[in-house]
Order: structure tokens, then sequence, then C-alpha cells
């Protein structure tokens, strides 16, 4: 599933354009049986936290330091703090972090 406003067809065969209300969209497959829901990017995922949708968060650092780019909650405001429990880190060769957190 592809959340676009842009795309006017999708390229995989097992991909679908979703041109509607997001929010709608993300309990709809809430309540459906299977897999987790994984996003990535920065505009999807700050818009899903700031609506409450997002039961669990892996985080990976980089060790890469940007000086500019997109930021993950950028121009978003929570209604309340995010209190998140770390269930899980890995650490890659690369020196990439991986991080669990659970909400609270």
């Amino acid at each position: 599933m592809v959340f676009s406003k842009t795309l006017d067809k999708a390229e995989g065969k097992n991909t679908e354009i979703v041109r509607t209300n997001l929010k709608d969209e993300i309990l709809k497959l809430k309540q459906e049986q299977g897999k987790s829901i994984l996003t990535g990017g920065a505009d999807i995922p700050s818009q899903l936290i700031q609506l409450g949708l997002v039961d669990e968060y892996h985080i990976v650092v980089h060790p890469v330091i940007a000086g500019k780019g997109r930021r993950l909650l950028e121009g978003i405001s929570l209604p309340d703090k995010l209190q998140l429990k770390l269930v899980e880190s890995k650490i890659f060769k690369s020196g990439c972090v991986v991080l669990h957190y659970l909400k609270q």
C-alpha cells in the first residue's frame, strides 16, 4: 500500500495506491488479521504518531551525523508526552543500532 497524492499508477502487481484518509485506512488495516503494518520515512510515521496509531517503534540509529535533512516529528505536535519502554536493542557490525520500543 502506497499513500500518494501524485502517483498515477503502481509499478508492482501487489502494490495499491491509496488516496483516501490516512487515519481511516490504517484503522481499517489494524482490524484485519495478519502481519504488522510497517512504514518508513518521515511524513507518514510522523502523521501516524500524531494520530496515536503507532504501537511499536523500531528506531535505527546510523553512525552518521547529518547537519541537514528531514527529521521525524518535524512540525508535529503531540497531545501528550509519548511514554516508550525499551524491549530490545541490537548492534550491527556496521555500527547501526536498532532500538525496539513499545508504547506504554
